[in-house]
């Protein structure tokens, strides 16, 4: 399964370590982690490299989303992660 989004943010408490753009996710069914992918549209990179990130994205009526980031990498104008199982 693959879902898409225009917009969302990784976070370390309620700091932004980067937006992203176009991002897509897929899931893996056999490990239940979730590949993530898109532009980056800011990044901080001493953020970036904190524990206890989260992959945010922002639904209507203030819900959200959010995913455990398990691995981060940030290059070229582009993000890649990969996910934990979505936070209830």
């Amino acid at each position: 399964m693959t879902i898409r989004g225009a917009v969302g943010s990784v976070r370390w408490g309620y700091h932004r370590a980067a937006d992203v753009r176009q991002w897509h996710a897929t899931l893996d069914p056999k490990t239940q982690t979730w590949q993530l992918g898109g532009q980056v549209a800011h990044a901080d990179p001493f953020l970036g490299t904190r524990s206890e990130l989260v992959f945010v994205v922002a639904l209507k009526g203030g819900r959200a989303w959010q995913w455990p980031v398990r691995a981060l990498a940030i290059g070229g104008g582009q993000l890649r992660a990969t996910l934990g199982p979505l936070l209830k």
